[in-house]
């Protein structure tokens, strides 16, 4: 009968154990699951925020392609090309006469406005003539400013500078009489429109650049990873659900009562009468 009482308390111990083993397992299993539903539901908003992040930088860009067109077929009015060199002919003229005449007065020498329009007083033998070579140049390098405002593409520069020194030799002409032949009239007609294209075209080319509109889509993508990474999101969800039953079984195994680790799906147990 003390055999038997025995035999009946072992059972009962093992039934208790077994249910224990079972009831432990579920609770790891069930919390893995939340864990990874819990990636999941950070993953899916992850993937939306990219989502709309793309999207508003799709319509941004069919925005501004739908907008083109029109600045194109303004840029190239007729009306508005002959408005821009009006302005920017007479502005490099006003320019050039203030000037000539602020250097007249600090040189002490009678303004005229053969210093303006006529080519024959640059000259390389007098003084006047190569200060007054200095000051257009200046005069070349100021009216970029205006190019730059009143024009502001690249693609146009060159035709511009081309018609405000086309118009001033033909201004130039009719002035003097006849055609110009002053060498260093030349040099500085060739030094001003290098120079006002190379300024020009770099200046226009900044303003164009300076407009574009970059959406911020690597700063919410990293904003986005950051937030994933602090949450403790796995890379890879199959081996983080692997890491946790192996965890869960070692935890198990330290718990019955001097039995070895239980493998993963094993449902065996040590019989303690054995």
């Amino acid at each position: 009968m003390t055999h038997d009482g025995g035999g009946g308390l072992g059972l009962g111990c093992s039934a208790a154990n077994y249910q224990h083993t079972a009831a432990t397992r579920n609770y790891s299993r069930l919390s893995t699951t939340l864990y990874l539903l819990r990636l999941d539901i950070i993953n899916i908003s992850y993937d939306f925020a990219v989502i709309q992040t793309f999207k508003m930088s799709f319509k941004d860009r069919r925005r501004r392609r739908n907008r083109r067109p029109a600045t194109r077929v303004d840029s190239l009015a007729p009306s508005r090309l002959a408005t821009q060199i009006v302005i920017l002919q007479t502005l490099y003229y006003v320019t050039a006469t203030v000037f000539i005449l602020f250097t007249c007065l600090v040189a002490g020498t009678p303004f005229s406005l053969d210093l303006i329009f006529s080519w024959k007083t640059l000259r390389i033998d007098t003084t006047i003539g190569w200060t007054i070579c200095l000051v257009w140049f200046l005069n070349s390098i100021f009216n970029v400013l205006f190019l730059t405002l009143f024009v502001g593409r690249s693609k146009l520069v060159f035709d511009f500078v081309l018609t405000i020194h086309g118009i001033n030799l033909l201004i130039t002409t009719l002035y003097a009489g006849h055609f110009p032949t002053s060498l260093l009239w030349w040099l500085l007609q060739i030094a001003s429109i290098s120079t006002m294209l190379t300024l020009g075209t770099w200046a226009s080319r900044w303003r164009e650049l300076n407009v574009i509109y970059f959406p911020p889509v690597a700063a919410s993508t990293a904003s986005v990873t950051a937030e994933t990474q602090s949450a403790g999101g796995p890379v890879n969800d199959v081996e983080e659900y692997e890491m946790a039953e192996r965890q869960t079984d070692l935890e198990l195994g330290t718990q019955n009562n001097g039995g070895a680790p239980l493998d993963t799906g094993s449902k065996s147990i040590n019989n303690p009468s054995q």
